[in-house]
């Protein structure tokens, strides 16, 4: 319900604004970003959720930080700009495994998928496909509504890139592969030439 959303924190980040509540007007800023992103305003997104990242920087809050690198990372896939968004998703991965969130790990870890399947390593964002199902499948959490239209299509770009066999293979070999292996491999995935290739 984005026209919802976007008065509701529209109000509330005014409110936060008038209180000099920095924290909760970061979140505001994300919330708008995040409306902003689902309605294909790129510029005003990555606008709001910078914002909202250089508050959270000069707080050193480190959940707010790793959610804003995750969701700029969303417009740079958008657009096209995967280095960055392998960069910053790879910053937001590291911090949520520090925090122990599990649940934002899973929807790092598929927007690294997204990545991965336009960028030459489909065997491994099929293997964090994997990895982030049993994730998900182990803390009890669906991909969230607004995820799941770009979920799905990376989901059957990877099955037609690799074929059921290939396809199949990789994501089970996700499901099995330690959260350690699993961030290990996406550090070792890097860009050449503006195609990735993983280690």
């Amino acid at each position: 319900r984005l026209d919802q959303a976007e008065r509701s924190s529209g109000e509330a980040l005014a409110r936060f604004r008038e209180l000099g509540d920095e924290e909760r007007t970061a979140w505001a800023l994300m919330d708008l970003g995040v409306v902003a992103h689902y309605r294909g305003a790129a510029a005003r997104a990555r606008e709001l959720l910078e914002e909202g990242r250089a508050s959270f920087d000069s707080l050193g809050f480190k959940e707010g930080i790793a959610w804003s690198l995750n969701l700029i990372a969303l417009t740079e896939i958008n657009d096209g700009e995967h280095e960055p968004a392998l960069r910053h998703l790879r910053e937001a991965l590291t911090l949520h495994r520090e925090l122990g969130d599990r649940w934002r790990m899973c929807s790092v870890l598929e927007a690294l998928a997204a990545v991965g399947c336009v960028c030459g390593w489909p065997k491994l964002a099929a293997g964090l496909i994997g990895a982030a199902a049993q994730l998900r499948a182990t803390i009890g959490t669906p991909v969230s509504p607004c995820e799941l239209p770009a979920h799905e299509h990376a989901v059957a770009a990877l099955r037609d890139a690799l074929g059921t066999a290939a396809w199949d293979s990789a994501y089970r070999e996700g499901e099995v592969m330690s959260l350690d292996d699993t961030c290990r491999r996406v550090a070792g995935a890097e860009l050449v030439g503006g195609e990735a290739r993983a280690h």
